[in-house]
């Protein structure tokens, strides 16, 4: 029998999703690496003095639901899964991210805990912005802080766009 004959069960139509996305991004070649081989090319020029880079083992916790926000994180390379646990206890996987994503900066304009855990799917390597470093760039070099900004609210406008479009799609 093929492989791709055989019927699989899932304990859940979120886990089913899962293993979808993965058979179809496994078929995918997708170009996000920056010149060092990482997913580092979207962002702006110059950033790469204020990233500290951090190496994630299979199932670590990257950021934790309620936490107080003070980090943005860009995925290098691997998979990271976005997880929440709802008012009632129910653990929901809200999407997977790969290499060039930014994760984390929500919570960093807003102020507000974190909304959501993120783990690593598989080992991964991430590239952490400190708030801290966003305020030394501001003193550094203004003019790439307003980039790095515009950056971020690109990225945030971009994901808007994204959920209304799959909002109006479920009001069809």
């Amino acid at each position: 029998m093929v492989a791709s004959q055989v019927v699989r069960f899932e304990p859940d139509l979120d886990r089913g999703l899962q293993r979808c996305e993965e058979a179809l991004l496994a078929d995918e070649v997708v170009e996000v690496a920056g010149p060092d081989g990482d997913g580092l090319a979207s962002m702006p020029a110059g950033l790469r003095p204020y990233l500290e880079r951090v190496e994630l083992p299979d199932g670590a916790v990257l950021i934790r639901q309620d936490e107080p926000p003070d980090d943005v994180y860009v995925v290098g390379s691997g998979r990271l899964s976005v997880e929440m646990t709802t008012a009632d206890g129910t653990r929901m996987r809200l999407r997977t991210v790969n290499a060039g994503v930014v994760v984390g900066e929500v919570a960093i304009y807003t102020g507000v805990p974190r909304t959501a855990d993120v783990v690593a799917e598989t080992r991964s390597v991430v590239y952490r912005l400190s708030g801290a470093a966003i305020e030394r760039m501001g003193s550094e070099d203004p003019e790439l802080a307003v980039a790095l900004h515009r950056w971020l609210a690109r990225i945030l406008s971009e994901r808007l766009r994204d959920t209304l479009r799959e909002f109006d799609a479920l009001l069809d």
